[in-house]
């Protein structure tokens, strides 16, 4: 595999970790800021980062990332991306993990190096 294509499979994993893995407005804020330095698609960030500075205070919903996938497509620049992740409220429904319900999401990106240029969200579904 290339060394540019590690980078960009390796850059995916933590943009989209970030994106569903926060215990507080404070962090999903710094997440959002994180994100913004290396996706360029600004219909993204508009839709589903850009009015969102107050979304976790406003929601109380907080996200834990379970498992982050990131698998190359047949055009060397588009990946897609699978995400597992756990909404919550309160931190100590984690002690009941299992009485959650895990989302699964998943994207068709195109990103090159470390920037990510275009971002399709498909629906989010209950995995257990």
């Amino acid at each position: 595999m290339p060394k540019q294509q590690e980078q960009t499979l390796s850059l995916l994993k933590r943009v989209f970790r970030r994106m569903t893995d926060y215990e507080s407005s404070v962090e999903f804020n710094n997440n959002v800021a994180y994100i913004k330095k290396y996706v360029t698609d600004q219909d993204f960030i508009n839709k589903y980062l850009g009015g969102s500075k107050d979304i976790v205070d406003k929601t109380g919903v907080l996200m834990k990332n379970e498992y982050v996938a990131v698998v190359p497509l047949n055009d060397d620049n588009s990946y897609m991306v699978v995400i597992d992740y756990l909404p919550y409220v309160a931190k100590s429904d984690l002690y009941q993990e299992d009485k959650l319900t895990t989302m699964s999401k998943t994207y068709t990106v195109n990103a090159i190096g470390d920037k990510i240029t275009k971002v399709e969200v498909n629906d989010a579904i209950p995995t257990n």
